[in-house]
């Protein structure tokens, strides 16, 4: 009689399981799968990708070495929609055109990720951003994490930041970049120097 309960207690608990893991609801933000366990759904090697506006005219250039492309998954095991993934990138080098400002900014780094989105591009390990200036020179911005939002042409950190011109240098914790408006705001901490001409 033991025996009959303690299998049809077994039964039920199998059953309810079974029942509870069927019924999960696809989570709103899926969290990141760990590299160890994650296998890209395809790989890219020397890609290059081109962003135009509604006007087609070429509103950034991604070039990296390596794209890794990743799937997001429900509580199932299901591929979620392709836009909810994200491309891990290597050696990004991307290029922003701006709309009145004839000359782009460069941004390169060891590592990149942008969400299939494409609307943030995170860059990390020896991130450099730099920009020609029309009278000679250049500004050059370094930091170890920057992120980019293409379209809107904006950058941001909350990481210690560099800052090379050709009328001085200086440092900072915490930087955004909004380049349309053609500014560089440091958000604090901020020593520089400056030479007169």
């Amino acid at each position: 009689m033991a025996r009959k309960l303690v299998t049809l207690l077994l039964v039920a608990a199998l059953a309810l399981m079974a029942i509870f893991l069927t019924e999960q609801p696809e989570p709103e933000q899926p969290a990141d799968q760990s590299p160890e366990t994650a296998t890209p759904g395809a790989i890219l090697t020397q890609a290059t990708t081109r962003q135009y506006d509604a006007n087609g005219k070429l509103q950034y250039l991604l070039k990296v070495d390596r794209a890794e492309q990743f799937f997001r998954f429900n509580n199932q095991g299901q591929p979620l929609k392709v836009n909810l993934g994200y491309t891990d990138l290597v050696k990004p080098k991307l290029t922003l055109y701006g709309d009145d400002s004839p000359d782009a900014w460069q941004l390169t780094a060891d590592f990149g990720r942008t969400e299939n989105s494409g609307n943030e591009i995170q860059l990390w390990g020896n991130v450099v951003a730099q920009k020609a200036i029309p009278t000679g020179g250049q500004y050059r911005i370094t930091t170890t994490k920057l992120l980019v939002e293409p379209i809107l042409q904006r950058a941001s950190t909350e990481q210690r930041v560099k800052i090379l011109a050709p009328e001085g240098e200086g440092d900072a914790v915490g930087m955004e970049i909004d380049m349309p408006n053609q500014t560089v705001t440091l958000k604090s901490q901020v020593n520089a120097t400056y030479e007169a001409k």
